[in-house]
């Protein structure tokens, strides 16, 4: 979960302060509902409630992101979906991961490209012209 953290970390900086509260606390309640191992009824209860929770202000989180932000939107769904599973949702999870998949198709086909043209690649991103 630490490692989901940092990487989100950077999205929720790029938030406004006040936009990003439902993400932040989304992310922190539900890497703690995750990390639980319940031992009673009780336990149960309260994870579940916390990951009912968590997706909520996620979904908070989502609206206020602007479809721009494909990074933003990227990390919140795949957040979601972690939670889904760690409610034994299937279709839910389906849902959110889903949505991440274009995402990832294209970040697939950028390194490829990368890999294949690292001069072009390099040029393209280099402003000033330089290679």
């Amino acid at each position: 979960m630490k490692i989901v953290f940092r990487l989100v970390d950077t999205t929720g900086r790029k938030l406004d302060k006040l936009l990003s509260e439902p993400f932040k606390t989304g992310l922190r309640v539900g890497c703690d509902a995750l990390e639980l191992v319940p031992q009673t009824d009780e336990d149960r209860e309260l994870r579940t409630s916390n990951l009912r929770f968590a997706l909520e202000k996620l979904e908070t989180a989502y609206t206020h992101t602007e479809a721009r932000d494909a990074n933003g939107r990227f990390y919140i769904r795949f957040f979601q979906g972690l939670l889904s599973a760690g409610m034994r949702s299937p279709a839910y999870t389906k849902k959110y991961l889903s949505d991440c998949i274009s995402v990832l198709k294209k970040r697939v086909e950028h390194l490829r490209h990368e890999k294949e043209n690292p001069r072009q690649t390099r040029y393209s991103v280099d402003k000033g012209g330089n290679q």
